[in-house]
């Protein structure tokens, strides 16, 4: 069991959070734009009495409206898992650390035997290790907003 194994549970823990938070989002975009869609959809048939072509007409405008908002607001929320490196640099920032997260990351790689003294790699794990267990994993899903539509599907579920 290596040094750092605390430190990688922290950061794929991190990392699955803010995935799962990215794709709330995401989707609940897609869900807004469905329900206000549908609802505009049922409006208008309801006041216009509209006959068999308008409503087809309507629901290909429908479709692409969902399309359309879809891709402006939630696609960019989609995106592929970050890798451990990545969350350590976003840990890194929000926790206002030194860089020895990646580095220890970086050092504890096979290729790593090479660079560098072992003096300098082995302080730079030890301290990362003695830093994970104080990682705040709680504002992991910091600036990503998915609470709204978490209350949504908990009010409407």
């Amino acid at each position: 069991m290596s040094r750092l194994s605390p430190l990688h549970a922290q950061l794929q823990s991190i990392g699955a959070r803010r995935h799962w938070a990215r794709s709330v989002v995401a989707y609940g975009v897609l869900a807004w734009a469905a329900v206000i869609g549908l609802l505009v959809w049922f409006l208008l048939d309801w006041q216009q009495h509209l006959q068999r072509g308008d409503r087809g007409l309507l629901t290909v405008l429908l479709i692409g409206w969902i399309v359309w908002a879809f891709r402006r607001w939630g696609a960019r929320w989609l995106k592929p898992p970050e890798s451990e490196v990545d969350v350590a640099l976003w840990v890194e920032q929000r926790s206002h650390i030194e860089n020895d997260l990646v580095a220890a990351l970086q050092f504890e790689s096979p290729s790593a035997r090479s660079w560098g003294s072992a003096q300098l790699q082995t302080a730079v794990i030890d301290r990362a290790a003695t830093t994970a267990p104080a990682l705040d994993s709680t504002t992991s899903c910091q600036g990503i907003p998915y609470r709204p539509f978490v209350a949504a599907w908990m009010v409407l579920g």
